[in-house]
Order: structure tokens, then C-alpha cells, then sequence
């Protein structure tokens, strides 16, 4: 190869490489200054919940009431003044207020090898003040062809209002925390979205089945009912904007 050529080849190649040097050299600077710098726009989605407890103030007793007669016409007749004795015995414990006591459950039929009639009636009734369910319970039991299956403690609408808004309250805290985590120390972090998932409530059910007599078979009913202690989950999905420091002197 000529003289001339051999140098005008290695001044292509020298001036190709310091075109590629000093690209390197610009990238590097940028990537330096982004790292440095403000990062703007930056966003964090954290999942977070949050825990309040209280004591039920209320109670639900459950009951079925049952009649039988030579029809079903007659076997209602019977579960209806079995009712009305219920409502008579429990108005006191719930403010006369009938809207505590709701059917959830009804059903007839005609009974096995028989020309009789059954009808039976669930009730759910809820006492306001969860210290009256014991005598409550005394009183119904007496009461023929009533039976108490169950009875489960129940926080009270205001409660629940309350507990809710506690426990979203610790939700978003335990949320902003995992954020300033994520981000950063120093960084500035900006809640733009709120989205509450579900909220739960786990009561400590407790079965009246021990002290439920059935029929007026016993006028020993249990008078003291504890309601435990509920705990109320509230969960959210939280997005954050955030801004990191530079961390400069």
C-alpha cells in the first residue's frame, strides 16, 4: 500500500475514534446529571392497610318459631300468637322498636305420616344494647315452640362509622410510609389517588347454644353475654408522585 494511503487510513480511524469517545463521553455526562438531578414525573403505587378494634355494642339472637295444626292456615294461626308473645317479651329490650326483628327464613309443609301442618319462622333480633341479650334469651326461651339457635355479637351502625374511619386513617399512614420509604430519603412524595379496596369486619362470634333452652324446657337461662372484640380492616391502593433530591451539600 502506497505511503499516502496508509496514512490517510489511519487518520480515518484515529478521527472515527475520538467521534466515538467523545459520544461516550456526552452519554456518560447525561446519565450523570439525570442521576443527580430532579426526577420529575416519577410515580409509586402502594397497597396498605390499616386495623381498628372495638367491643360490640349490640347483640343478634336468632330464633325459629314453629306451629303445627290441621292446615297450614291453622299452623300459621299458632306461629303468629307464638309471635306475638316473642314481640311482647323482647319489646322492652329493644325500645319497642320492631324494625330490630326481621323473617329470614320461612317455610310449610305437611308433616310425615300425618293429616297435620307445620310452618316454621326464623327471626333474627337485634338488641341495642348488647347487655340486655342474656336476660333477653331467659325470656324468649320460656316461651313454647321458640328455640334460640345462635347468638352473634354486632357493632352498631355508628361503630362501624367511627372504626372505618380509623382504620382508613391508619391505612393511609401505613401507606405513606412504605412511599417515603420507596422514594427515598429526602424526597418529596404527593398522594394523587385514592382507591379504598374493601373494608372487612371480623367479629369473635360467640354461640348461645349453651344456655339456649328450648321450648321453656328451663327458666335457667344464662343472664351474662360477652361480646368479645371486633377488629375492622380497611384496605387501599394509594399512587404517590414523588421527587428525588439531589442530595447536594
Amino acid at each position: 500500500m502506497p505511503k499516502e494511503n496508509h496514512d490517510r487510513g489511519f487518520v480515518y480511524v484515529a478521527a472515527l475514534a475520538i467521534i466515538v469517545l467523545g459520544i461516550v463521553a456526552f452519554s456518560a455526562r447525561e446519565v450523570s446529571l439525570n442521576g443527580s438531578g430532579m426526577t420529575k414525573g416519577s410515580v409509586i403505587l402502594v397497597g396498605a392497610s390499616g386495623i381498628a378494634y372495638d367491643t360490640p355494642a349490640e347483640a343478634t339472637m336468632y330464633l325459629l318459631v314453629n306451629g303445627t295444626g290441621n292446615s297450614t292456615a291453622a299452623a300459621t294461626a299458632n306461629v303468629s300468637t307464638t309471635l306475638a308473645a316473642v314481640n311482647k317479651t323482647i319489646s322492652g329490650y329493644i325500645n319497642g322498636n320492631t324494625t330490630y326483628i326481621s323473617t329470614t327464613g320461612y317455610s310449610s309443609y305437611r308433616i310425615y305420616n300425618s293429616t297435620n301442618y307445620a310452618v316454621y319462622e326464623n327471626l333474627a333480633v337485634t338488641v341495642p344494647n348488647i347487655t340486655n341479650i342474656g336476660s333477653a334469651i331467659s325470656g324468649v326461651s320460656q316461651i313454647p315452640n321458640v328455640y334460640v339457635s345462635s347468638v352473634q355479637p354486632m357493632l352498631s351502625d355508628q361503630q362501624l362509622s367511627v372504626m372505618r374511619a380509623d382504620a382508613l386513617w391508619r391505612a393511609l399512614q401505613n401507606a405513606t410510609v412504605q412511599a417515603q420509604v420507596l422514594a427515598g430519603p429526602g424526597s418529596q412524595i404527593k398522594q394523587t389517588n385514592i382507591t379504598v379496596n374493601t373494608y372487612s369486619v371480623v367479629p369473635y362470634p360467640a354461640y348461645a347454644n349453651s344456655f339456649a333452652v328450648a321450648g321453656g324446657t328451663s327458666k335457667a337461662a344464662a343472664q351474662t353475654y360477652y361480646g368479645g372484640r371486633s377488629k375492622l380492616v380497611e384496605s387501599v391502593s394509594v399512587t404517590f408522585t414523588y421527587q428525588r433530591g439531589c442530595g447536594c451539600a
